[in-house]
């Protein structure tokens, strides 16, 4: 039986949500009868930065992925926080903004009912269905832009990074902070 959907082959490893599996050639057959150690958790491999063509290729990979900067000649304190800004920002839901815009649109629908510019004031049903309707949709709208403004601020650092690997290697300089 297939219970495995968008899985990502690594090597040895398939990636299915948060769970790492081993030996992705029986992934397909996995449904617990196949034995071995398949399906277990393991640690994922994080992405690694090696390189400016590495650097600027990690803005499209899917969200959640960790990544590691391995480059040669790198302060570790620059690494170290490049490397939470670059996994923080793959991770980012755009929850925050989501709520952010959730909570505008509560409040615009309430100021709204309260200063009666209801149209369909003769039905309070088609009045609540309107402002959960907009909630929702906004707050989906809200998701998008959080994601859309996290991808551009990890395009950016990511660009900067390969900017900087890059003019490393020109100058035959240390790292630069």
């Amino acid at each position: 039986m297939a219970i495995f959907k968008n899985i990502v082959a690594a090597g040895e490893l398939a990636v299915d949500g948060d769970v790492v599996l081993a030996n992705s050639d029986c992934a397909e057959d996995f449904d617990g009868a196949s034995g071995g150690d398949v399906g277990m958790p393991l640690t994922a491999t994080p992405y690694q930065i090696v390189d400016a063509p590495s650097a600027r290729a990690a803005v499209n990979l899917p969200r959640g992925t960790k990544v590691a900067l391995a480059i040669s000649g790198i302060n570790s304190e620059v690494a170290a926080r490049d490397q939470s800004q670059i996994n923080a920002l793959l991770s980012e839901c755009g929850c925050s903004v989501s709520a952010a815009v959730l909570v505008a649109s509560v409040s615009a629908a309430i100021a709204i009912d309260i200063l009666g510019w209801t149209v369909l004031r003769e039905s309070p049903a088609a009045i609540v269905g309107g402002e959960l309707l907009l909630a929702f949709v906004a707050s989906g709208i809200g998701r998008f832009i959080g994601i859309a403004k996290a991808r551009k601020k990890l395009r950016i650092l990511l660009s900067s990074i390969g900017d900087r690997i890059d003019d490393q290697l020109r100058r035959r300089t240390p790292w630069a902070a």
